[in-house]
């Protein structure tokens, strides 16, 4: 990972072998003990793969899409890139049924998928992401999920000089991409979350301070929906 990568550079070795890079690592994991990493369940393991390729084609989609609007005066090219375009679209059709399939087998995920989909702005393939980029949600408190989602805030203070506050962006990319597009929709129709989004944005916060809110606020939902093993509740009011 990165943190590995950034020790090895920070070790300023002169060459790179693979004796040397395996020596380094060694010595990360005796100065550091990094915390053991939990393997994902099977089925787990099979949701992320799927959610990872319909994310991969759509990116690919998006591409051919724009591709295809600057294509003018050749007949030939822009069949080309229409069959291009539908054999995407087919795709991602057929790994969404696989990635309901992959959900329906597994008791575990189908009653999560379930719980997580009753969050507004929550559909299906949002909910799977969300599961295969953070495995079982019960493993994580509130706290942790946020940092791990990279939706955490990071303060860059350095002497006199303040340069604000902004998200950490660790974590896995797939998941923050995710809750972004949920949650524009949740901020646009969900009263709670419209809220929150302006609440934020009267404060003087840029917009994107105010969605990255929501995003985390939604991701969090998720997992109490999911862990408390209960559907949302729009009237439920948390005391602060």
């Amino acid at each position: 990972g990165k943190i590995i990568s950034d020790y090895i550079k920070s070790l300023k070795l002169r060459n790179k072998t693979d004796q040397l890079d395996a020596a380094a690592i060694a010595r990360y994991g005796a100065e550091r003990r990094p915390a053991p990493h939990l393997e994902l369940p099977e089925d787990y393991k099979c949701l992320r793969e799927l959610t990872r390729q319909r994310s991969a084609i759509k990116t690919q989609l998006v591409a051919a899409k724009a591709r295809f609007a600057e294509i003018c005066g050749f007949p030939e090219i822009v069949k080309i890139q229409k069959d291009l375009i539908k054999s995407f679209e087919k795709a991602i059709k057929s790994l969404e049924k696989e990635i309901t399939k992959c959900i329906n087998e597994s008791d575990d995920l189908r009653a999560s998928v379930q719980y997580a989909i009753s969050v507004p702005g929550v559909a299906e393939v949002t909910a799977a992401t969300i599961l295969a980029e953070c495995g079982p949600l019960d493993k994580y408190t509130s706290r942790q999920l946020g940092a791990y989602s990279g939706l955490a805030p990071q303060l860059r203070h350095s002497g006199t000089s303040v340069r604000g506050c902004r998200i950490n962006k660790r974590g896995p990319a797939r998941l923050r991409q995710i809750l972004y597009m949920s949650s524009i929709a949740t901020s646009s129709n969900a009263a709670n979350f419209k809220a929150l989004h302006a609440r934020i944005t009267q404060r003087g916060k840029k917009p994107l301070q105010a969605r990255c809110a929501v995003m985390r606020k939604l991701l969090i939902l998720v997992r109490a929906v999911v862990v408390n093993k209960t559907f949302y509740d729009k009237n439920f009011v948390k005391n602060a």
